[in-house]
């Protein structure tokens, strides 16, 4: 079978000669040959895929995935700048919370330390001693141990 094919194309190269030979050959090369290219990742292979697939599809998917890396790079840098961009905004808008709430936060304790400061004020003052004597009722709301 094998032998045939090559008988085949030697009658051929003979018939169009040396230079046919050559203009076919390149056309092949350039163009890539197209029941070739149809096996399975046959343009993984560095000489057989250049030909399987031809210098021009190589070329312009070579071009093709050079534009969109660009593409992909560049939507991925805006991306990026947009994340960034918000970030900053939401660190700004936490600041003015976390001074409003600090603000809050020092009012309350002004607050209660006002109260606090009047209740001692009240307990200081207060000198009667029947209010300041531990009554029944009150033992009774203790907790009681055990063996007691």
């Amino acid at each position: 079978m094998v032998s045939a094919i090559l008988d085949v194309m030697a009658m051929i190269a003979r018939a169009i000669g040396i230079g046919g030979c050559i203009a076919i050959g390149l056309l092949g090369y350039y163009e890539g040959v197209p029941w070739i290219g149809d096996i399975p990742f046959i343009g993984a292979i560095p000489i057989v895929g250049e030909i399987a697939t031809g210098r021009v599809r190589t070329a312009s998917a070579d071009a093709a995935r050079q534009a969109t890396d660009g593409l992909v790079s560049g939507s991925k840098l805006a991306a990026s700048e947009a994340l960034l961009a918000r970030a900053k905004q939401d660190a700004a808008a936490n600041a003015a919370l976390l001074a409003a709430a600090q603000g809050r936060a020092f009012a309350a304790a002004s607050e209660i330390k006002a109260k606090l400061d009047d209740l001692d004020a009240l307990s200081v003052a207060d000198t009667d001693p029947a209010l300041s004597r531990w009554k029944p009722v009150d033992l009774d709301r203790l907790p009681r141990r055990p063996g007691r």
